[in-house]
């Protein structure tokens, strides 16, 4: 397939981004933004499509039809009657004349074919017995199938443009079906439903998910096809605890309940069989079903038709239902569902529930982009296109929406991006706010809801301070909120917080105050996720007041980034030790006369042999970062070395002579443990044996695991001076423990020694020993973030990180400019791609042609 769209935006031309413009409001006339639109393009639009009814008999000539139309509703029916259909047409491979990909069935009684078939033929088809056969007649010993296709007429695409929009609704529900074989389910009311009951993805164990097709034309020979989910469950360690653990909070649950419920989810799905509940997985079964679209008169009726229908499964559902007008100018409902309690409850699941029982919540779920993991995997897209011969193009507005659910997962208030040219692009993340261009975003709303409950008091004025210079930019222009002061009486807390999102129904984001009401916050959750606006909440106790004179309230890290290669800066508030902490020493932890350099290194593949490596550095002791990347092949000896010993002869600052020509005394190398060798071989070149290095590797399970690399590197006055061969920095979230502690190798044996004593943003803890001080102010003030909301560390070091989004940047400018290259879409007068190139030109040449397209967002993933 094409590249993503949005990575040629630097190499297109003019014309090509006016016309997609021009399509683009053509398009958005017709159909609301957040819609699964995708276009079908005919390749041949003269194709001939001729229409057959299928006559199913016995070999006695007794017809069997009618018992395929009893069944062909009925779901545990239509796998078989597919089969049967498969068999006559692979039976018929000479009667067609053509591949069996291209004759669609409408699962009833009749069939398409995309290429031409005799009209005139009437040649039947005998099936010998099988299992399917076996499955829906009840045939005689000797007796077998006959299938006879009758022609009744050609569609042209101009003139029957309904029956053509029905085949090609038809065309892609096979299709789907015949890539995916037994896990989707066709409906002969043009709904379908995936069923994905093995676990194919490490976040996805179990996925249902329904989709109705709508196909219209928007040029000639040019069709638009828009999936609308219809109801989809989602049980998996991201999407499946989605609900309860962004509801709940997580120091409350943590890993370690995670991996009980994996251990347990067959045991838990037995219960929940035995119950006659669906699958959904929650601290008690919930009856999770959809409400078809209904027209408004059958939906405003309050008749049986939808209420009667799922109350007697247990759901409660409203009537009265949202509509929308259609193209045609009818009137369908939305698809809306209230999820209840089922009210049955099993002892075995006694340790499992943690939310109150008969807790009941409506979500109304949207047309909104469905998660492509789950549908549209890129090589059932291309088996589509190749299939079919149409070209399944994703609308590039798709791509800004890919990261909207319908449905909430663990990750879905953790980054909303919006990509738009012109406009701020931002992420929101659950460790840290940030945003990264200059300038106040055009549109960009949010607000602060200081909710207060009987004795329990949320924000106050000084606090509400703080967080309304939560987010800034690198212009120091600070984006004041909407402040919304709400007093919740008892058991009032849904209407309120429906207030709540009704009165910001058009803002971006909310951050309220969490006043530990979990069902406030199971409330907030689910509207979070009904409604699309990121929410976060805060704990007014962790909002603390700065202790030393300031006469301006700011956050605790304030940081800004630019647009060009190399620039980021940031500024650390640096604590104030609290009273009882006066006897330690905090001049060595903090102190800049020691000239350190922090160097972080980062690898991918790219294609066969080539990789990507990036480099990113700190240029002095105030940490102003830098990084470069470049390319090498495994055929030849790495450049890693070159890239480092660059890095180290800019240390200095260049804007001071002193700093220039003075290399650091020590050169601090933080890798993820896959590169760690690759990086140790760097180090033996001679033009690097001058210096002194520590390399710091990150192992995959977020531990920090220090590691000296050389004796002679730690010297008296480093942090990393009596520091044991392996320590681990730990974040818990285990209840009733801090949130932050140390192990080492000699303390392992002792938990009350591997703990340190609570810690937040003013007060550096205090530890037994001061090597250990010097690097918990060494990690939390100079590798990490940390969080101002919740005040722990994040689990990647920020210099790792930057190196990370270089390598990204780099490989994703390679993968472009390599594709738009074998499209022919651009010509490259030093072709880095030439085969013929030796590797030393090739990746001089690929460094020079991509190097002066970068443009670097350290802390942006895209």
């Amino acid at each position: 397939m094409a590249t993503d769209p949005r990575l040629r935006k630097k190499v297109v031309t003019n014309s090509h981004v006016l016309e997609k413009l021009e399509n683009e409001i053509k398009y958005a006339a017709e159909y609301n933004v957040t819609t699964n639109l995708f276009e079908l393009k005919s390749w041949d639009p003269r194709q001939i499509i001729r229409k057959y009814k299928l006559n199913i008999r016995t070999s006695d000539g007794a017809d069997l039809m009618g018992k395929i139309a009893e069944g062909s509703w009925k779901s545990k029916s239509i796998r078989d009657i597919r089969n049967l259909f498969n068999e006559f047409t692979y039976a018929g491979k000479e009667l067609f004349h053509c591949d069996t990909d291209f004759i669609v069935y409408n699962n009833i009684d009749t069939f398409y074919t995309l290429r031409p078939m005799d009209p005139n033929v009437n040649d039947c088809v005998s099936l010998r017995r099988s299992v399917t056969t076996d499955i829906l007649f009840d045939l005689k010993k000797h007796e077998n199938v006959v299938c006879q296709p009758v022609f009744e007429r050609e569609v042209d695409a101009t003139e029957d443009k309904d029956e053509y929009f029905e085949f090609l609704k038809l065309l892609v529900y096979q299709n789907f079906w015949d890539t995916c074989k037994d896990n989707y389910i066709m409906k002969s009311d043009l709904t379908f439903f995936t069923d994905l009951k093995e676990q194919r993805d490490d976040e996805l164990c179990y996925s249902l998910g329904g989709f109705r097709v709508q196909v219209a034309e928007a040029t000639q020979h040019k069709y638009l096809l828009r999936l609308a989910p219809v109801k989809q469950y989602f049980l998996g360690i991201s999407s499946f605890f989605g609900l309860l653990l962004r509801a709940a909070k997580v120091e409350e649950i943590g890993e370690t309940f995670v991996k009980w419920v994996l251990d347990k989810k067959h045991v838990l799905n037995q219960i929940f069989k035995d119950m006659k509940a669906t699958d959904w997985l929650t601290e008690e079964p919930f009856v999770f079903d959809d409400i078809e679209r209904q027209s408004v008169v059958e939906t405003y009726d309050g008749g049986c038709t939808v209420h009667e229908r799922y109350k007697k499964l247990g759901a409660n559902v409203f009537s009265m239902l949202p509509v929308v007008k259609g193209k045609d100018g009818s009137y369908h409902a939305m698809d809306a569902v209230e999820i209840s309690s089922y009210h049955i409850f099993d002892s075995r699941l006694a340790d499992f529930v943690l939310m109150q029982r008969n807790f009941k919540a409506r979500m109304e779920v949207f047309d909104r982009v469905v998660e492509k993991k789950v549908l549209f995997q890129k090589n059932i897209i291309s088996e589509i296109g190749y299939l079919t011969k149409f070209k399944f193009a994703i609308d590039s507005r798709l791509m800004s929406k890919a990261q909207q659910m319908f449905l909430p997962s663990l990750e879905f208030p953790d980054r909303v991006v919006a990509l738009k040219d012109n406009t701020t692009r931002f992420d929101l993340d659950i460790d840290k706010i940030r945003f990264l261009k200059s300038g106040q975003p055009v549109g960009f709303r949010w607000a602060i809801v200081n909710f207060s409950c009987g004795k329990t008091e949320g924000f106050d004025d000084k606090q509400i301070r703080i967080l309304s210079s939560f987010l800034f930019f690198e212009n120091n222009r600070r984006i004041p909120p909407k402040e919304l002061h709400k007093r919740i009486p008892v058991g009032k807390e849904f209407s309120i917080a429906s207030e709540v999102f009704e009165e910001l129904k058009r803002y971006d984001f909310i951050m309220y105050s969490d006043i530990r009401s979990r069902k406030l916050n199971h409330i907030m959750a689910f509207y979070e996720a009904a409604k699309g606006i990121a929410t976060i909440g805060v704990d007014p106790l962790h909002v603390i007041k700065r202790q030393d004179a300031h006469r301006k309230w700011k956050p605790p890290i304030k940081y800004a980034a630019n647009t060009k290669l190399g620039g980021l800066n940031f500024t650390i508030h640096r604590p104030v030790p609290s009273q009882d902490s006066k006897d330690i020493d905090f001049s060595n932890v903090f102190a800049n006369d020691r000239k350190r350099q922090f160097v972080a290194i980062d690898v991918e593949h790219l294609d066969e042999t080539l990789y990507v490596l990036a480099v990113t550095y700190t240029t002095n002791n105030n940490f102003r970062l830098k990084g470069e990347y470049s390319y090498e092949d495994d055929r030849i000896p790495s450049r890693l070395y070159v890239l480092l010993g660059n890095a180290i002869d800019e240390y200095g600052d260049v804007k001071d002579e002193k700093l220039a020509c003075m290399p650091p005394d020590e050169v601090v190398i933080l890798v993820k443990e896959p590169v760690k060798d690759r990086v140790s071989e760097a180090l033996e070149q001679p033009n690097l044996k001058r210096f002194k290095f520590t390399v710091i590797t990150v192992k995959s399970d977020s531990e920090f695991v220090f590691l000296k690399y050389k004796s002679e590197a730690v010297e008296k006055g480093s942090v990393f001076e009596n520091l044991p061969h392996a320590m681990y920095a730990q974040v818990t979230d285990i209840p009733g423990f801090p949130k932050f502690f140390l192990k080492t190798v000699d303390s392992a044996h002792d938990q009350r020694q591997s703990f340190i004593e609570a810690w937040d943003e003013y007060t550096v803890v205090r530890t037994d020993t001061n090597t250990h001080l010097q690097l918990l102010g060494y990690l939390v003030f100079n590798l990490c973030f940390l969080d101002p909301v919740q005040l722990r560390l994040t689990r990647y070091p920020f210099v790792l990180m930057a190196a990370q989004h270089y390598l990204k940047r780099g490989a994703q400018n390679y993968r472009c400019v390599r594709d738009l290259h074998q499209e022919k879409q651009i010509n490259i007068r030093d072709n880095p791609f030439d085969p013929n190139l030796d590797l030393n030109s090739k990746i001089a040449k690929l460094k020079h042609f991509l190097k002066p397209r970068l443009e670097t967002y350290f802390c942006c993933n895209e």
